[in-house]
């Protein structure tokens, strides 16, 4: 996807910069959260998911499933990752979303300080991050929603793994988004904390 050359360049671009960056592959306390998306880059991760016998696409299902209708305190409290995290990394990496991209902290035992709060019901601390690669990423993704308004396509975004499951769900979902059909309501938005 032409738009993550150009996020991955910034993000290059900050972490050759960064005075320190705890992120590495193995490192995943991110990764147990819910991540808004842009309808397109659902699709992306879907069609990585489209063997019935690949286990992400189950562990994706049966994650939608279990956090429907659940806020985000509430999916953090489960301590369930992502579905596509396999061995502790991400196994959709190289077209992972733009919001994954831009989490780059600088200690780890602040991401899993706030992962720890978020499994004991405490309040979650504020994790140090380095904020500009996330301001340079949300400007990538509100341009991309930007062009997907101008062509008449739907351009919320959605939560997503409820996004992945229901297009692995109705693979129809795709050529009707196309028509421009607005094929996620508001039980896709990322739940609210």
């Amino acid at each position: 996807m032409l738009a993550f050359g150009r996020a991955q360049q910034t993000i290059d671009e900050q972490t050759a910069t960064a005075p320190r960056l705890a992120c590495k592959s193995g490192c995943a306390w991110c990764c147990h959260q819910s991540v808004e998306v842009t309808i397109p880059e659902a699709l992306l991760v879907a069609a990585q998911l489209l063997d019935p016998a690949d286990p992400r696409r189950a562990a994706v299902l049966a994650n939608a499933k279990a956090f429907r209708g659940i806020d985000e305190r509430e999916r953090r409290r489960t301590g369930t990752p992502c579905a596509l995290l396999v061995d502790n990394r991400c196994s959709v990496y190289d077209d992972r979303p733009l919001m994954c991209r831009a989490m780059m902290a600088p200690a780890a035992e602040g991401c899993h300080a706030a992962h720890a709060a978020a499994l004991a019901g405490d309040p979650v601390p504020l994790v140090e991050l380095y904020v500009v690669a996330q301001y340079f990423i949300l400007g990538d993704q509100s341009g991309f929603r930007g062009i997907l308004r101008d062509m008449g396509l739907q351009d919320d975004l959605v939560e997503l793994t409820q996004a992945v499951a229901a297009l692995l769900e109705d693979p129809t979902l795709i050529d009707r988004w196309l028509a421009g059909e607005r094929i996620f309501g508001r039980d896709f938005a990322a739940p609210p904390l």
